[in-house]
């Protein structure tokens, strides 16, 4: 096989197997990303379902309170007001409170009026006899020694579902004992999902949850779903996926199972991605390896080609008067030349053969310079690796200089990774916060205690204008401390020696503004707007960084509902713009813990 062919098969393979390489890479890692993502997606869109069906009980709950705590109820309940019905319960009352029934019942228990109305036909209906049974003699619905006993939740009727609210009726302001109940009830069919569905913007399906042929996949979720594990996903087909949830009933017992359908449009656009990822990384890998191989057509196969064809010539030809083209500087030339030495040897001893013993000696002479030099041209990369290798052994002098190196490089590594690290977490949302009651001013101090030494060291002049009045901020301490200290210290990092770097603290109306600028950082206005993005670098200057310093800051500060913006000057320099919300003892002490590991 010829070096044409090798090197051919060589690159080809070469690129099929870095093709292949990266698309199980993505198919292992990226694409199971954006699987995770579509996941997390019916998880929060499965959750939005659930609340909106406790949304639509409260908002029961806020509808019957403005019913039975009336004066004109109390008085009806005790048979004072006998056109209540007329005056209060009419058709526009159902369509804008959107219910289906009411019932009133005395405080004996006696049932005193139920009025019920058809929604879809939006008109008057009598209350079925098995609802009003039901509902009259739930005893969760009409208990009544609580003044403020208001319950909603859902009932079952016959294998209809009904969602209903109870309430005590007192007087409105909310004095004497309570006088009877008020019930309000709204059917939960298909009108009802319907409603909800359109709310969403996705398709809802109901199930009871101890109904004997409920499809496939319902049971396999009625079967997953617990306590601990309320929302289940399962993916139904590759464009297409479902979450599940139960509804409890009144008694907090499993009642209903309700089906959420989303389209997998995330995961979709990963294999999308991915597709034009691949066909990208092929079509550069085939003119990479074009290139490759037309550089050493060009430099070498072709010469190498040349010379052998020549040698091949002159052996069949047997005229040593010939001579192979030498060019360049290179081994190949050597060679040539070493070739066109060996023929003029051997030309001159045929010639002189017969008649100089002595020339012998010196055409042998000549083939052992030859090889002498073909070997100490092998030898010599061999050399330059024993002799390096032999200095590492035999200088410890040195160790702390290569140590020095190493060392650096290494904490450099380490600080990439770590940011790497924090970047994705922060993303997926995977870090809680532990928020806490911050004085801001006396933080920024303990920050700029620590940098300012570093500001120092580069002969950097140093500001700071901080706030007479407390500026306090719920935060995480150590996570909003780095998000600073990496601002700071890229400032500081960018900020040449004799230049300048202000810290300020001031209020904005409800918000602390944090500014940390310098009078120059080597930034172009017009790549400012890129100096948040991940590895981002400034042209100009000299100093390294991992390149996600300020990615991770922007997250952090994102995260605790603030905003970071950077303004540039015409100098190069420029102003990065914190904002924080405020807060007092009061609020803080009232806010509940926020757990920040779900969007």
């Amino acid at each position: 096989m010829t070096l044409r062919k090798k090197t051919l098969l060589i690159t080809g393979f070469m690129v099929a197997g870095m093709v292949l390489l990266v698309y199980i890479i993505a198919q292992l890692v990226i694409l199971q990303s954006y699987i995770q993502l579509d996941k997390d997606a019916a998880n929060q869109n499965t959750r939005r379902a659930v609340n909106v069906f406790d949304s639509r009980l409260h908002s029961m709950e806020k509808v019957i309170v403005d019913w039975a705590f009336w004066d004109d109820t109390y008085l009806f309940a005790d048979g004072e007001y006998e056109s209540f019905v007329e005056d209060a319960i009419s058709d526009d009352a159902f369509i804008t409170l959107n219910l289906n029934m009411m019932l009133y019942m005395n405080k004996a228990g006696e049932l005193i009026n139920a009025s019920g109305f058809d929604l879809a036909n939006s008109v008057p209906v009598n209350v079925p006899d098995n609802v009003i049974d039901l509902l009259t003699h739930d005893s969760l619905l009409t208990t009544l020694n609580e003044a403020s006993n208001i319950k909603s939740g859902i009932v079952d009727i016959g294998g209809q579902k009904l969602m209903v609210a109870s309430a005590p009726i007192l007087k409105s302001d909310f004095s004497g004992t309570p006088n009877g109940t008020v019930i309000m009830g709204r059917y939960l069919d298909d009108q009802e999902v319907a409603s909800i569905s359109e709310t969403l913007g996705l398709t809802i399906q109901v199930f009871a949850y101890n109904a004997a042929n409920l499809p496939d996949d319902v049971s396999t979720a009625r079967a997953a779903l617990t306590g601990q594990s309320p929302i289940f996903v399962q993916t139904l087909a590759d464009n297409e996926q479902s979450g599940y949830a139960i509804i409890n009933d009144m008694q907090g017992e499993p009642d209903l199972i309700m089906r959420l359908d989303m389209p997998r449009s995330v995961y979709q656009q990963g294999k999308q991605t991915l597709s034009y990822f691949i066909i990208f990384l092929v079509i550069v890998g085939v003119v990479f390896g074009a290139a490759i191989l037309y550089v050493l057509e060009a430099s070498v196969l072709s010469r190498m080609a040349d010379l052998s064809r020549s040698v091949v010539e002159i052996s069949e030809s047997n005229d040593l008067h010939k001579r192979v083209a030498a060019t360049g500087e290179d081994e190949l030339s050597s060679l040539s030349s070493v070739i066109n030495k060996l023929l003029n040897s051997t030309e001159q001893s045929q010639v002189e053969l017969k008649h100089r013993l002595e020339e012998l000696a010196i055409l042998q002479n000549q083939k052992d310079r030859f090889f002498t030099h073909a070997a100490h041209e092998f030898r010599t990369p061999l050399a330059n690796f024993r002799t390096h290798l032999y200095l590492a052994r035999k200088r410890p002098d040195r160790a702390d200089e290569y140590l020095g190196v190493l060392e650096k490089v290494t904490r450099q590594m380490t600080e990439l990774v770590e940011d790497i690290f924090d970047v994705a977490r922060y993303g997926e949302r995977s870090i809680e916060l532990h928020e806490l009651f911050t004085p801001l001013g006396q933080l920024l101090k303990d920050i700029s205690a620590d940098q300012r030494p570093f500001a120092t060291t580069k002969g950097i002049e140093w500001e700071e204008n901080f706030a007479a009045e407390k500026l306090n901020v719920m935060v995480d301490n150590a996570r909003i401390t780095q998000a600073l200290s990496k601002i700071i210290n890229y400032v500081i990092s960018f900020t040449p020696p004799n230049g300048k770097v202000k810290l300020d603290l001031s209020r904005s109306q409800d918000q602390a503004v944090i500014r940390i600028g310098s009078t120059t950082m080597n930034v172009r206005r017009e790549l400012a707007s890129q100096i948040f993005q991940p590895f981002f670098r400034t042209s100009e200057g000299s100093t390294v960084t991992t390149g996600l310093g300020l990615t991770v800051a922007k997250e952090i500060i994102e995260r605790h509902h603030g905003r970071i913006q950077f303004e540039p000057n015409d100098d190069k320099g420029g102003t990065f713009i914190i904002e924080l919300l405020l807060m007092n003892e009061v609020d803080a002490d009232n806010k509940k813990p926020i757990l920040q590991n779900t969007p």
